[in-house]
């Protein structure tokens, strides 16, 4: 029976999970270790600090073959394989034992400080050899920068001609850019901008009274009435009754005035007034209740009966207010998001889906990219620089959490045509079994 490429894998995870000696080894294993392999081995021993002198021989020994181990590529380990205790013993050559090797400490040195420039050359060696590299290979490439560094980049997924790459950002949020997804915040529906010194809540309230002369007079009725109620000083009064003295009018008249709507109509018998002052807005703007609306949005958000009466005065223009709350994920964090948008053109659904994934994202800092990328440009310009050039699409990495991230992906970006990392491996691992049989019937 040959071993195929999962059983090749599963052999190794093993190593990984229980270490070298934890599966048992035949000696001599050492001498077929390649040089990458041993390199990133003593490279990862010296910075973790795992040796002293009190470390036994065995110990090290371990250490080596555990950490060449997880360092090596497939076609590497299945030259070592045949010494783990867990590899058939049917499939186990004889006479595998040689003389394992000597690591001195100038030899220690020497590879330490040509490990990097090693991995550089292989790498480049791949590249100039294309016609050899598989489609693992190219994955491989993507998703580790070193040996054993990772990129942060995961395949996802590879177009059934394999010849793109879905490839998503997995790398922490620390390490994106903080201001990924700023385009957002340049759309006309969005009330919110996280470059606004006023809170959420006020930038509501602003825009809310830019849609509209009628809105805005209502919003400012509303907040010089409360300010009343709660101060007992009606803003406006004042100024009407410097008018009502310029007029030579009976300022008594104003005497008892508990509304800003009974203000102004009484405001209306001053012919001078009316020649400064053609709306509520103006009279109460010189008053300075606009900074009374930012510091206490909460008065109005909170009352249902006049965001009601306000959606009444949208809906006549055919828009909605849509608020969301987003929280964030440290204790108390939170986000009230708002927007305000054309019923003819998007659904409510559609607005909440923007609000908490989008926007609300951004400010989570839960934003992170897909991109597209095709072989060609891989193999040629490598991940970074082919990264300038993709088709990127930004996603809120919520909605990958404990989910098929293909799956995810492909529905939320519309794509079509494209298999899992699981489904090319199997591929792989049946064109490899066909022609190893091919090869065996020759």
């Amino acid at each position: 029976m040959t071993l195929t490429q999962k059983d090749y894998k599963a052999l190794k995870q093993g190593v990984v999970a229980d270490t070298a000696i934890g599966v048992g080894f035949f000696a001599g294993i050492e001498s077929k270790i390649p040089d990458y392999a041993l390199i990133e081995a003593i490279r990862e021993m010296a910075t973790n600090g795992w040796i002293g002198h009190q470390t036994s021989d065995g110990d090290i020994r371990n250490m080596l073959v555990t950490e060449s181990i997880k360092a090596m590529n497939f076609q590497d380990f299945k030259d070592v394989a045949p010494y783990l205790f867990s590899y058939p013993r049917e499939q186990r050559q004889e006479d595998l034992l040689v003389a394992p090797i000597e690591v001195s400490r100038s030899l220690f040195e020497t590879l330490q400080a040509e490990a990097d420039e090693l991995f550089r050359l292989k790498r480049e060696l791949a590249y100039q050899e294309q016609e050899e590299l598989t489609i693992m290979d190219v994955i491989d490439q993507i998703e580790h920068q070193s040996i054993i560094q990772e990129t942060g980049y995961s395949v996802v997924g590879i177009s059934q001609d394999q010849s793109q790459f879905l490839i998503l950002d997995n790398r922490s949020a620390d390490q994106r850019d903080p201001y990924l997804g700023e385009e957002i915040f340049e759309g006309e529906l969005l009330l919110n901008d996280y470059r606004s010194p006023y809170s959420n809540k006020a930038q509501i309230m602003d825009g809310l009274i830019e849609q509209s002369n009628q809105i805005a007079t209502h919003i400012y009725q509303y907040y010089n009435d409360v300010y009343y109620q709660e101060s007992g000083v009606l803003d406006g009064l004042e100024i009407v009754q410097n008018y009502y003295q310029e007029d030579q009018l009976d300022t008594k008249r104003l005497e008892g005035v508990k509304s800003t709507s009974s203000l102004w109509r009484l405001a209306q018998d001053s012919p001078s007034f009316q020649s400064d002052y053609e709306t509520v807005m103006e009279l109460l703007e010189d008053d300075g209740i606009r900074d009374y609306i930012r510091d206490y949005p909460d008065h109005f958000l909170d009352d249902k009966d006049q965001v009601e009466l306000v959606q009444g005065m949208l809906a006549e223009d055919g828009k909605q207010l849509a608020i969301k709350e987003v929280t964030g994920y440290s204790q108390g964090e939170f986000w009230t998001l708002g927007a305000i948008y054309d019923t003819a053109l998007f659904k409510a659904e559609e607005i909440d889906f923007y609000l908490e994934h989008e926007v609300g994202a951004f400010y989570k800092g839960s934003l992170t990219e897909a991109m597209i990328i095709s072989k060609e440009q891989l193999e040629s310009l490598g991940l970074e620089a082919a990264a300038q050039s993709a088709e990127t699409f930004i996603v809120n990495e919520e909605l990958l959490w404990g989910k098929n991230s293909l799956e995810v992906l492909t529905e939320l970006l519309q794509l079509e045509g494209y298999e899992s990392l699981e489904q090319v491996m199997d591929q792989e691992v049946v064109s490899q079994e066909k022609e190893e049989t091919i090869e065996m019937e020759r």
